[in-house]
C-alpha cells in the first residue's frame, strides 16, 4: 500500500482549531455513546422480521435480540460504529454526529485525512469521526468519486485500540470497494497504518507537541459531537430517506455519465415473480418509499425505485404470495465475520 503525504503542520504556534482538533487524543477523550432509537428498528415496524444485521457484526456483543427485540448493552458497546454502517433502518446514531453531513462539508477540499477521535493529529485538514468502523460502502464511493485530488484513512493506532476489529473489517471493506469500483475513482484513496508514513510536526515531535497540550484545552473540546443538532427524521409510519440512500442519490446526481453503471454497483435489485396480486402490503410496510403501486391503462403496476431501497427483506418478509426477492447491491461485501471479544461481567 503506497504512503499517503500528508501536509505539514504550520511553524510557531498552531491556530486555535488546530489546538482544539489535536487535542482529540486518546489520553484525553473517549468517543461518543451510541444511541439506539427503537422506534425506527425493522423489528420494531415488524414483528416478525428476524433481522440481526447489528447483532451479528458487533464485534463486543453488546447488541442481543431476546424477546424479538434488539437490546443494547452500553456496558459493553466500545462506540466502534460497526452497527451504524450494518443497520438498514438507521436505527443506530452518535449524538450529534452525522456522516453524510460531514462528508459533503468536505466536498470541496482539495485532500483530506480521516480518523478516529481517539488517535492524535496527524494534519490539519483532518475529520475525526467517531471511528472508522461507522463508514459504510457507500461513503468510500462517494469520496473515491468527489473531486478531491486525496484521501488518506488514519489508521496507525487502530491495532492498539480495543476497537481493532472494526478497523480490520473497516480495511477489508476499503479493499472490497477499491476492487469493483477503483477503475470510477477520481480521488485516491489511501489507508496510512505505519507511524512511520505520518509527518513529525515543524515544531517537534508530534506526540511531545500534544502531549503538552494539557488537559485544559482537552476541557474545551469534550462537547465536540454534541454541538450539532441531532438529525431530524420523520415518524416511523412515513416514509425516510437512509443515510445510505442519500448518499447514493447525491453520488447519482453528481455523475450522472457513469449514473447506469453506479446504479448495478451501489444499489440492490428487486425481483418480482408473476404471482404477485398488486395488493399494498409491500408499498405499506417499506420504511423508505421504494415501492409503490401505480395504475396505468392495463391496471396495476409495482414500481422500485432501487435508488431509496435499503435491501432491508421487510417486502419480502411482509409479502403473502412471497412474490418478492432482493439482491443486495454488489458494493456491499459479505457479512462481516468479526473478531469476537470476551467482555467481563464484572
Amino acid at each position: 500500500m503506497p504512503g499517503a503525504v500528508f501536509p505539514s503542520l504550520q511553524e510557531g504556534v498552531p491556530c486555535r482549531s488546530t489546538v482544539m482538533i489535536s487535542a482529540l487524543t486518546r489520553k484525553f477523550i473517549q468517543s461518543p455513546s451510541i444511541n439506539l432509537e427503537e422506534n425506527f428498528c425493522l423489528r420494531r415496524r415488524l414483528r416478525t422480521c428476524s433481522c440481526r444485521r447489528c447483532v451479528d457484526a458487533c464485534p463486543s456483543q453488546a447488541l442481543s435480540d431476546e424477546g424479538g427485540k434488539v437490546s443494547l448493552n452500553p456496558d459493553k458497546c466500545t462506540s466502534c460504529g460497526v452497527c451504524v454502517a450494518s443497520c438498514p433502518g438507521d436505527a443506530f446514531s452518535f449524538a450529534g454526529f452525522i456522516l453524510s453531513q460531514l462528508l459533503e462539508e468536505q466536498a470541496n477540499d482539495k485532500s483530506l485525512v480521516i480518523s478516529c477521535c481517539r488517535s492524535r493529529l496527524a494534519s490539519e485538514n483532518e475529520s475525526r469521526l467517531p471511528c472508522v468502523g461507522v463508514m459504510p460502502p457507500e461513503s468510500l464511493l462517494f469520496l473515491g468519486l468527489s473531486r478531491k485530488r486525496e484521501v488518506q484513512f488514519n489508521l496507525t493506532e487502530c491495532t492498539e485500540c480495543e476497537n481493532r476489529p472494526a478497523a480490520d473489517f473497516f480495511v477489508r471493506l476499503f479493499q472490497h470497494v477499491q476492487q469493483l469500483a477503483g477503475h470510477l475513482f477520481r480521488a485516491d484513496l489511501i489507508l496510512v497504518q505505519s507511524v512511520n508514513e505520518l509527518p513529525v510536526d515543524a515544531a517537534g515531535d508530534r506526540r511531545t507537541f500534544l502531549f503538552s497540550l494539557g488537559t485544559t484545552v482537552a476541557e474545551a473540546v469534550k462537547g465536540q459531537f454534541a454541538l450539532e443538532p441531532a438529525q431530524n427524521r420523520k415518524p416511523v409510519k412515513g416514509k425516510r430517506q437512509m443515510a445510505r440512500t442519500q448518499l447514493i442519490r447525491t453520488i447519482l446526481k453528481r455523475d450522472p455519465d457513469i449514473r447506469d453503471e453506479l446504479i448495478k454497483l451501489c444499489t440492490p435489485e428487486a425481483q418480482v415473480s408473476l404471482s404477485c396480486t398488486h395488493c399494498p402490503r409491500c408499498k405499506a410496510i417499506c420504511p423508505t418509499g421504494a415501492l409503490k403501486i401505480e395504475k396505468d391503462g392495463k391496471g396495476k403496476l409495482l414500481s422500485y425505485d432501487r435508488t431509496l431501497c435499503t435491501a432491508c427483506g421487510l417486502c419480502v418478509t411482509f409479502c403473502k404470495e412471497k412474490a418478492i426477492c432482493i439482491r443486495e447491491a454488489d458494493i456491499v461485501p459479505p457479512k462481516p465475520q468479526l473478531d469476537r471479544r470476551t467482555i467481563s461481567s464484572d
